[in-house]
């Protein structure tokens, strides 16, 4: 808990603490590593990637530190595995510390390197002989070393999100350039691409810790999206008729009226793209299912698509052929269902709020102008960017097609729990 400046206590993020901490240490690490290799010291990946000097024994590292195989044995010994049984382990063996002087313990370390052949004394030599032969400018190409680590930090963050972190993007910066940059270089890169607009700062959502980024590409994909939409409306036949939509909607006595609200307009609209949204439980796979079986009526073959494999199979289970949105995409948007290639499609893609930037744009270039597609999420799902997502946006005033939501009153959902599906 933490008091805030106007005397009331909140909740801490502990997410914020997690994020902060890997960012601390990616600049540890790249400061610590780029001084060592200045002083001559060859470093490599250790344990979990992290920088180890080269040049010491596994054993003699073991004998440096029996607290670690300590643990190991510990944890070996409980048969469980992974950071809880670790940090169980840690607590269940720990000692009552002992108080040494430093000599004591400057004594008992020399006495373990003797025994293992002293090998910091040749790890020391090695260092000052490379030390010696070394340019006084050991990165001449700092510059566009600190370009392309930023670079690569920036590809690697935006390839399935809209925003991210400040944080995020300087350590996977900094541990691409472990060794030859440090921080201040990769600051003063990273700032000189923000003043050029190469990154634009977002405003933070509510528990953001850190100031958040997006990038002029991804405002541009966002833009092409929302443009594709905005291009669509009014353009295509409906799928039915809007009296036939309505009676085919009023068939499924089981579902409420804002389902069956949903099942008329996405099959009479004369928009290209449909937006439905419900909450998690409100019913959207039987809805899903109604406007297949309509759509399949009149002709139209239904294909569905979503980014993760359970929403994939959660459509199939609608009864429709489903795939994921990567697997389409890479098979250069050919379609599952084959035969007449003049033959009216509805596609459905799931979740749509996790799909990146990049797969919506790359989706909805490759289908074209052909007929429709419905884009379906769960309001929780939904993570805030500059122009929010696809579905998101289009509540907003620069895209005024349909947005639909199913919404589950408390009672209904209670009688969905008691197995009342009639009342």
């Amino acid at each position: 808990m933490t008091e805030c400046s106007d005397g009331s206590t909140r909740a801490l993020q502990e997410r914020g603490f997690f994020d902060t901490q890997q960012f601390a240490t990616a600049v540890y690490q790249s400061e610590l590593t780029f001084h060592l290799r200045n002083l001559g010291y060859e470093i490599e990946a250790g344990k979990s990637g992290a920088p180890d000097v080269k040049g010491y024994t596994a054993e003699y590292l073991a004998a440096s530190s029996p607290r670690s195989q300590q643990i190991e044995e510990a944890i070996a010994r409980s048969g469980f595995s992974g950071p809880e049984a670790a940090e169980i382990a840690a607590h269940n063996i720990r000692d009552r510390k002992e108080i040494h002087t430093s000599s004591e313990v400057i004594a008992a370390y020399r006495q373990i390197a003797a025994e293992f052949g002293n090998q910091a004394d040749h790890v020391v030599t090695a260092a000052r002989e490379r030390a010696e032969g070394l340019a006084q400018n050991r990165v001449p190409d700092a510059p566009q070393r600190a370009q392309e680590a930023v670079s690569f930090a920036k590809d690697r963050s935006f390839e399935r999100e809209a925003v991210t972190d400040e944080r995020d993007i300087m350590r996977d910066a900094l541990r691409r350039g472990i060794g030859d940059l440090t921080y201040e270089q990769v600051r003063t890169n990273f700032d000189q691409r923000h003043g050029s607009g190469e990154f634009q700062t977002v405003d933070g959502q509510k528990h953001d810790t850190g100031r958040q980024f997006t990038t002029r590409e991804t405002i541009a994909a966002e833009l092409a999206t929302v443009g594709q939409m905005q291009r669509g409306q009014n353009t295509v036949e409906p799928i039915l008729p809007k009296d036939q939509a309505a009676a085919h909607a009023n068939t499924r006595e089981l579902l409420n009226p804002a389902q069956r609200k949903a099942i008329e307009e996405v099959l009479s609209s004369h928009d290209r793209i449909h937006g439905l949204q419900g909450l998690a439980g409100s019913g959207k796979t039987s809805t899903l299912s109604s406007i297949r079986e309509g759509a399949e009526q009149n002709g139209y073959a239904v294909e569905g698509f979503a980014p993760t494999s359970r929403a994939t199979a959660q459509l199939r289970d609608a009864g429709i052929s489903a795939d994921t949105l990567q697997g389409f995409l890479a098979r250069g948007g050919q379609e599952q269902t084959k035969g007449d290639p003049d033959r009216r499609h509805l596609y459905m893609v799931d979740e749509s709020s996790l799909a990146s930037t990049r797969q919506m744009k790359s989706f909805m270039e490759k289908i074209g102008h052909r007929t429709g597609f419905c884009l379906l999420e769960t309001p929780a799902s939904i993570r805030v960017s500059m122009l929010a997502n696809p579905l998101s946006r289009c509540s907003k005033p620069v895209c005024r097609h349909r947005r639909l939501t199913i919404s589950c009153a408390r009672k209904t959902l209670n009688c969905f729990r008691s197995s009342n599906t009639l009342q």
